[in-house]
């Protein structure tokens, strides 16, 4: 427990501020501020950034596919021993650095989500695996042609292929739903989150999220005034 020096209340370990006067609590003399920092902000911030560099950079990626097929060395151009285009070359590296994104986007997703939205931090899989359909959509687009030029009957190679992704994406698709039904019941209870914390004498730091006893007057965690 950490003792106030202005008013000799009790607060826990880790707290930054008397819960009862909001003094600071850093050590005496320090020259490092406390910073008053929001982490549900920070983390939506981070994942508002995570999302838009993905997006931002899978159209990039596929602008420069397009720039570069404008150009005439990319057309006719085949390579004999494999019968494969520049254009498919060029179209798979596209796939495969918009993949990586995504791959890099699902990993950010499962760091800031929970944080970023507490409530529904159960959704985290269920968004996740829509991005794993996105990326075996991607890669079966980036390897077909592939496929089609090297083996002699692709169309039955293909349609096992096909059969075998579809029971992916529905298993995928259905655990996604699932998880969200699951989810339901405690998302709509915390639109009453606030009642049922002044029924069990807490209160909800409006600034961090953090839980305080009802009769503190001041967030422990972040120092902002509760009443």
């Amino acid at each position: 427990m950490i003792t106030c020096s202005k008013c000799q209340t009790q607060n826990e370990e880790g707290s930054q501020f008397c819960i009862n006067c909001g003094q600071s609590l850093s050590p005496v003399g320090s020259s490092v501020p406390v910073k008053r920092v929001n982490p549900t902000n920070t983390a939506v911030r981070q994942l508002a950034v995570a999302t838009g560099q993905v997006l931002i950079g899978s159209l990039l990626v596929w602008l420069l596919r397009a720039i570069l097929l404008s150009f005439s060395f990319a057309h006719g151009v085949i390579f004999t021993n494999f019968n494969i285009t520049v254009e498919s070359v060029i179209t798979l590296l596209a796939y495969v650095a918009i993949i990586a994104m995504l791959l890099s986007y699902a990993g950010s997703l499962r760091t800031y989500w929970p944080r970023a939205f507490p409530h529904a931090a159960s959704a985290t899989a269920a968004l996740t695996a829509i991005i794993y359909v996105m990326v075996l959509a991607l890669a079966y687009s980036a390897v077909r042609p592939f496929l089609m030029s090297l083996l002699t009957d692709s169309n039955e190679v293909f349609r096992w292929v096909n059969i075998f992704l579809s029971i992916v994406v529905i298993a995928l698709l259905a655990w996604a739903v699932k998880v969200i039904y699951d989810a339901l019941p405690q998302w709509l209870d915390s639109i009453r989150l606030d009642e049922t914390a002044v029924s069990r004498g807490a209160t909800a730091c409006l600034n961090c999220g953090h839980i305080s006893p009802d009769d503190m007057n001041y967030c422990g965690n972040c120092g902002h005034q509760l009443k």
